[in-house]
């Protein structure tokens, strides 16, 4: 990962953390110089001492392949929409549930 400011979202077994940006786009029009900020949120997550960067769903279920199913039940009874706006707060349930699937795990053996 590169170095820099990172929020913690899930500071659990497993942490989420999010990389904000902000780059200025610049265009020459007719009018004179116009510009917008573009927003941009990279996520990871933070397993077994390495980090995931995750993007949409696939990725996320990539990353927690032992528990596919269940989170895949789970994202579906919890409506979990991944899509850019919601993406964020999706992430974060969908780690906070697995972090309670994997601590009931060594009860189980």
């Amino acid at each position: 990962m590169r170095p820099g400011f990172y929020d913690l979202l899930v500071n659990g077994k497993t942490q989420v953390l999010a990389k904000r940006t902000k780059r200025m786009f610049e265009d020459a029009t007719p009018r004179g110089m116009e510009g917008e900020f573009i927003i941009e949120d990279r996520f990871f997550i933070r397993m077994n001492n390495q980090y995931y960067p995750v993007s949409n769903k696939k990725t996320i279920l990539k990353v927690f392949n032992t528990t596919k199913k269940e989170l895949q039940k789970y994202s579906r009874a919890q409506h979990l929409n991944f899509k850019k706006q919601n993406r964020e707060s999706s992430l974060i349930k969908l780690v906070q549930y697995y972090d309670t699937l994997s601590a009931q795990i060594p009860e189980a053996n």
